[in-house]
Protein backbone atom coordinates (compact mmCIF):
# COMPACT_ATOMS: atom_id res chain seq x y z
CA UNK A 1 0.00 0.00 0.00
CA UNK A 2 0.97 3.66 -0.78
CA UNK A 3 2.75 4.78 2.66
CA UNK A 4 0.37 7.98 1.53
CA UNK A 5 -2.67 6.21 1.78
CA UNK A 6 -1.84 5.14 5.18
CA UNK A 7 -0.82 8.83 6.09
CA UNK A 8 -4.24 10.00 4.90
CA UNK A 9 -6.01 6.94 6.61
CA UNK A 10 -3.86 8.12 10.48
CA UNK A 11 -4.82 11.72 9.61
CA UNK A 12 -8.75 10.93 9.19
CA UNK A 13 -9.08 8.34 11.69
CA UNK A 14 -7.09 10.51 14.05
CA UNK A 15 -4.23 8.00 15.04
CA UNK A 16 -1.41 10.26 16.14
CA UNK A 17 1.68 10.24 18.56
CA UNK A 18 -0.02 10.74 21.42
CA UNK A 19 -2.29 7.60 20.12
CA UNK A 20 0.99 5.82 20.45
CA UNK A 21 1.91 7.15 23.10
CA UNK A 22 -1.58 6.72 25.29
CA UNK A 23 -1.30 2.90 24.33
CA UNK A 24 2.10 2.24 25.15
CA UNK A 25 1.42 4.06 28.69
CA UNK A 26 -0.62 0.98 29.37
CA UNK A 27 1.22 -1.80 27.24
CA UNK A 28 1.94 -3.62 30.25
CA UNK A 29 -1.28 -3.81 30.76
CA UNK A 30 -2.82 -4.79 27.62
CA UNK A 31 -0.24 -7.39 26.88
CA UNK A 32 -0.62 -8.99 29.79
CA UNK A 33 -4.72 -9.10 29.46
CA UNK A 34 -3.58 -11.00 25.66
CA UNK A 35 -3.75 -14.41 26.40
CA UNK A 36 -7.42 -14.08 28.14
CA UNK A 37 -8.27 -11.75 25.07
CA UNK A 38 -7.05 -14.30 22.88
CA UNK A 39 -8.93 -16.99 24.44
CA UNK A 40 -12.40 -15.84 24.33
CA UNK A 41 -11.86 -14.27 20.96
CA UNK A 42 -11.24 -18.07 19.54
CA UNK A 43 -13.46 -19.50 21.88
CA UNK A 44 -16.20 -17.27 19.87
CA UNK A 45 -14.56 -18.39 16.69
CA UNK A 46 -14.88 -22.06 17.81
CA UNK A 47 -18.61 -21.51 18.34
CA UNK A 48 -19.75 -21.06 14.86
CA UNK A 49 -19.52 -24.07 12.26
CA UNK A 50 -18.57 -21.52 9.54
CA UNK A 51 -15.37 -20.22 11.63
CA UNK A 52 -14.06 -23.07 13.39
CA UNK A 53 -13.47 -24.51 10.16
CA UNK A 54 -10.94 -22.50 9.57
CA UNK A 55 -9.58 -23.37 12.99
CA UNK A 56 -9.44 -26.98 13.63
CA UNK A 57 -6.29 -28.82 13.99
CA UNK A 58 -4.31 -25.46 14.19
CA UNK A 59 -5.35 -23.87 17.29
CA UNK A 60 -2.96 -23.24 19.23
CA UNK A 61 -0.88 -22.22 16.70
CA UNK A 62 -2.94 -19.70 15.79
CA UNK A 63 -3.44 -18.66 19.38
CA UNK A 64 0.09 -18.02 19.47
CA UNK A 65 0.25 -16.21 16.40
CA UNK A 66 -2.69 -13.93 17.58
CA UNK A 67 -0.92 -13.39 21.57
CA UNK A 68 2.14 -12.25 19.12
CA UNK A 69 -0.30 -9.63 16.99
CA UNK A 70 -1.71 -8.06 19.86
CA UNK A 71 1.62 -7.82 21.63
CA UNK A 72 3.05 -6.04 18.62
CA UNK A 73 0.11 -3.96 18.72
CA UNK A 74 0.15 -2.96 22.27
CA UNK A 75 3.64 -1.98 22.06
CA UNK A 76 4.46 -0.56 18.71
CA UNK A 77 6.42 0.83 17.86
CA UNK A 78 3.41 2.39 15.25
CA UNK A 79 5.83 3.01 12.68
CA UNK A 80 6.31 2.33 8.90
CA UNK A 81 7.32 -1.48 9.84
CA UNK A 82 4.44 -1.92 11.91
CA UNK A 83 2.11 -1.00 9.39
CA UNK A 84 3.61 -2.82 6.79
CA UNK A 85 3.55 -6.04 9.03
CA UNK A 86 -0.06 -5.39 8.71
CA UNK A 87 -0.33 -5.26 4.95
CA UNK A 88 1.37 -8.93 5.42
CA UNK A 89 -1.29 -10.49 7.77
CA UNK A 90 -3.67 -9.08 5.23
CA UNK A 91 -2.19 -10.66 2.46
CA UNK A 92 -1.54 -13.95 4.72
CA UNK A 93 -5.32 -13.96 5.66
CA UNK A 94 -6.02 -13.52 1.73
CA UNK A 95 -4.07 -16.68 0.65
CA UNK A 96 -5.39 -18.66 3.21
CA UNK A 97 -8.85 -17.90 2.22
CA UNK A 98 -10.32 -16.42 5.03
CA UNK A 99 -13.57 -14.79 4.04
CA UNK A 100 -13.27 -11.00 4.70
CA UNK A 101 -16.90 -11.18 6.26
CA UNK A 102 -14.83 -13.28 9.82
CA UNK A 103 -11.93 -10.88 9.36
CA UNK A 104 -14.38 -7.74 9.56
CA UNK A 105 -16.37 -9.38 12.36
CA UNK A 106 -13.36 -10.35 14.26
CA UNK A 107 -12.19 -6.89 14.55
CA UNK A 108 -15.76 -5.78 15.67
CA UNK A 109 -15.47 -8.25 18.56
CA UNK A 110 -11.31 -7.66 19.41
CA UNK A 111 -12.97 -3.80 18.90
CA UNK A 112 -15.62 -4.38 21.93
CA UNK A 113 -13.25 -7.36 24.30
CA UNK A 114 -10.09 -4.97 24.31
CA UNK A 115 -12.09 -1.82 25.46
CA UNK A 116 -14.66 -4.18 27.84
CA UNK A 117 -11.63 -5.58 29.20
CA UNK A 118 -10.23 -2.51 29.87
CA UNK A 119 -12.74 -0.78 31.78
CA UNK A 120 -12.61 -3.55 34.14
CA UNK A 121 -8.98 -2.52 34.61
CA UNK A 122 -10.09 0.71 35.52
CA UNK A 123 -13.08 -0.56 37.37
CA UNK A 124 -10.39 -2.49 40.37
CA UNK A 125 -7.71 0.45 39.82
CA UNK A 126 -5.16 -0.49 37.26
CA UNK A 127 -6.04 2.13 35.09
CA UNK A 128 -6.95 5.76 35.52
CA UNK A 129 -10.54 6.82 33.60
CA UNK A 130 -7.90 9.12 31.66
CA UNK A 131 -5.74 6.41 31.10
CA UNK A 132 -8.92 4.66 30.02
CA UNK A 133 -9.95 7.11 27.72
CA UNK A 134 -7.12 7.81 26.05
CA UNK A 135 -6.06 3.91 25.48
CA UNK A 136 -9.79 2.65 24.05
CA UNK A 137 -9.69 5.47 21.39
CA UNK A 138 -6.10 5.20 20.49
CA UNK A 139 -6.64 1.14 20.44
CA UNK A 140 -9.98 1.42 18.26
CA UNK A 141 -8.28 3.83 15.89
CA UNK A 142 -5.32 1.06 15.51
CA UNK A 143 -7.35 -1.51 15.37
CA UNK A 144 -9.44 0.60 12.03
CA UNK A 145 -5.53 1.35 10.56
CA UNK A 146 -5.04 -2.73 10.74
CA UNK A 147 -8.60 -3.74 9.51
CA UNK A 148 -8.25 -1.30 6.77
CA UNK A 149 -4.80 -2.44 5.78
CA UNK A 150 -6.19 -5.90 5.66
CA UNK A 151 -9.57 -4.95 3.67
CA UNK A 152 -7.17 -3.42 0.90
CA UNK A 153 -5.23 -6.69 0.72
CA UNK A 154 -8.79 -8.38 -0.09
CA UNK A 155 -9.23 -5.73 -2.42
CA UNK A 156 -5.92 -6.02 -4.41
CA UNK A 157 -6.42 -9.45 -5.20
CA UNK A 158 -10.07 -9.42 -6.47
CA UNK A 159 -8.57 -6.90 -8.58
CA UNK A 160 -5.99 -9.29 -9.70
CA UNK A 161 -8.45 -12.21 -10.25
CA UNK A 162 -10.73 -9.90 -12.00
CA UNK A 163 -7.91 -8.99 -14.55
CA UNK A 164 -6.58 -12.24 -14.69
CA UNK A 165 -9.91 -13.97 -15.63
CA UNK A 166 -10.49 -11.11 -18.08
CA UNK A 167 -7.08 -9.80 -19.60
CA UNK A 168 -8.01 -6.36 -18.49
CA UNK A 169 -5.28 -4.49 -16.54
CA UNK A 170 -5.91 -3.23 -13.28
CA UNK A 171 -5.45 -0.12 -13.92
CA UNK A 172 -8.20 -0.67 -16.36
CA UNK A 173 -10.72 -1.89 -14.00
CA UNK A 174 -10.07 0.37 -11.57
CA UNK A 175 -10.96 3.17 -14.25
CA UNK A 176 -14.22 1.11 -15.27
CA UNK A 177 -15.38 1.01 -11.31
CA UNK A 178 -14.60 5.08 -11.00
CA UNK A 179 -16.82 5.42 -14.06
CA UNK A 180 -19.83 4.61 -11.87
Amino acid sequence: MNPSNISLFQHVNGFSPADSAAVLAVSSILVSMAPQLTDKFYDQLLSHPETRQHIDGRLDMLKGTHIQWMSQLFTGPHDEAFFARQEVIGVVHVKVKIPPLFVSSSMSFLRHEVVSMLHTKTEIGELSHEQFEAASAAILRLLDICQMLIDTAYETERLRLLSEATGMKVALIENLIALS
